[in-house]
């Protein structure tokens, strides 16, 4: 063995490299070796809080995070309050409930908002399913539910049975439209499922 290589192994075990060289050079090199420090895995926390929020979510540990935005499903509403107001405006009221439906319909798609009409919603009870429980009017991004109506006056039932379809729909909020009234205003109701209380503006 060379003077260098000597020199590099521990004194404590040179005496016994020596003796051992010729039978297992390799096992007491590896024994001899230091030995290397793994390294450590962290988690960068902030970082998959920062992801999760992006994405809807949070990653502390037991915390909850609403499913819906309540601010979206109130913007939606003041877009609805808006087109039904314009609507009102140059049609005004005592037209049948289906022409107001097809003139919201239309002006809704035409501000790019995602909206369905006449939407089938099922009811279940047990192993009993009804796929068509009732209609709802108009659904609007997925989450309000627009019930339209041309009627001399609002009725206490027509705001529950709105409250019914929301808890079916799985909907926080509705809007109750009737525009056989001289002021739209006065013709909408709102109807929230759960929804903290901010009205919209009128």
């Amino acid at each position: 063995m060379r003077e260098t290589e000597a020199a590099k192994i521990n004194p404590f075990h040179k005496e016994r490299y020596f003796k051992t060289r010729k039978r297992t050079p390799r096992r007491i090199l590896c024994v001899l070796a230091p030995l290397r420090e793994v390294p450590k895995i962290t988690v960068d926390m902030q970082f998959h809080q920062r992801l999760g929020a992006e994405m809807g979510m949070d990653s502390r540990k037991g915390a909850k995070t609403p499913r819906r935005n309540p601010m979206r499903e109130n913007e939606v509403a003041k877009v609805v309050v808006d087109v039904a107001y314009q609507i009102h405006k140059r049609l005004g009221p005592g037209l049948l409930e289906s022409v107001y439906e097809a003139v919201m319909l239309h002006e809704l798609r035409k501000r790019s908002v995602h909206v369905e009409n006449q939407v089938p919603i099922p009811v279940e009870w047990d192993d009993v399913k009804l796929e068509v429980g009732f209609r709802a009017d108009l659904i609007v991004e997925h989450c309000l539910i627009v019930e339209l109506k041309s009627v001399e006056q609002i009725s206490p039932v027509h705001k529950k049975q709105l409250l019914t379809y929301l808890r079916l729909a799985d909907c926080r909020l509705g809007l109750l439209i009737n525009f056989n009234t001289d002021l739209i205003k006065n013709g909408i109701s709102r109807v929230a499922n759960g929804l903290p209380e901010q009205p919209f503006a009128s």
